[in-house]
């Protein structure tokens, strides 16, 4: 392997991929630092002392997580659609890493969480521009086809889907536009506060949406279980 380096304050970013390979290593690990850093700022303290991606060519950009590691999957060249996935997977080191979540019954709190993380990453970084198609591309896309599927709530267990593209559109598209209309109510300082909240709380042990809609209650100090309804379902 060839390895591309970038730093987030102490922590060491390294970006493999092998030596043949066309990929953008130097890209992907300068955006992986960048969401890194954000993430730190936002969500609180990166707890490790490095993130290592393993790049992959691939026929379409994703990705798999875990602790300290990514394995990233991407076409060549590098795009808009790569730099938006390396920011989803960064923001696992949260969503499902620091904070753990029952990716089965409530998947929503990672994948949703992550596809919204990595639009506040274009936000705070990549500029106004990029958000926007961001936003178009990768979440507005999936939220109109979730309408199409039947508008089904973003919160359920994974099978309560009739399919995977449906769990898909929903969780990931109306997933995240749940996150932007809840912060259109809440405020950037509410909802934010309430994010660090919920990270803070949950840190290293496994949430639930109850805890979620806490932490944002206590951060605002309205009462929103009717708006997490309204979009998720019935909170278990």
């Amino acid at each position: 392997f060839a390895v591309a380096r970038a730093a987030a304050g102490d922590v060491a970013v390294n970006v493999y991929a092998a030596r043949s390979s066309q990929l953008d290593r130097a890209e992907v690990a300068r955006v992986a630092a960048g969401a890194l850093a954000d993430f730190d700022r936002r969500f609180g303290a990166y707890p490790y002392a490095e993130l290592d991606i393993l790049l992959l060519p691939y026929e379409y950009d994703g990705g798999d997580e875990y602790p300290g590691l990514i394995i990233q999957y991407a076409d060549e060249p590098i795009d808009a659609g790569t730099r938006y996935v390396t920011a989803h997977e960064v923001a696992h080191q949260w969503w499902y890493g620091v904070v753990g979540s029952d990716i089965y019954r409530q998947p929503w709190l990672d994948e949703a969480l992550a596809q919204y993380s990595a639009i506040i990453y274009a936000e705070d970084v990549a500029g106004a521009g990029v958000t926007a198609a961001d936003w178009e591309r990768e979440v507005l896309r999936r939220y109109r086809g979730a309408l199409a599927d039947g508008d089904m709530p973003a919160g359920l267990g994974i099978d309560g889907y009739p399919s995977f593209n449906v769990y898909y559109r929903t969780v990931y598209g109306k997933g995240a536009v749940f996150l932007r209309a809840l912060r259109d109510q809440l405020g950037d300082d509410a909802f934010f506060q309430g994010l660090r909240l919920y990270a803070q709380r949950a840190r290293y042990r496994v949430a639930s949406t109850r805890d979620a809609l806490a932490a944002f209650e206590d951060a605002s100090g309205q009462d929103l279980r009717a708006l997490f309804e309204r979009w998720l379902g019935p909170i278990p």
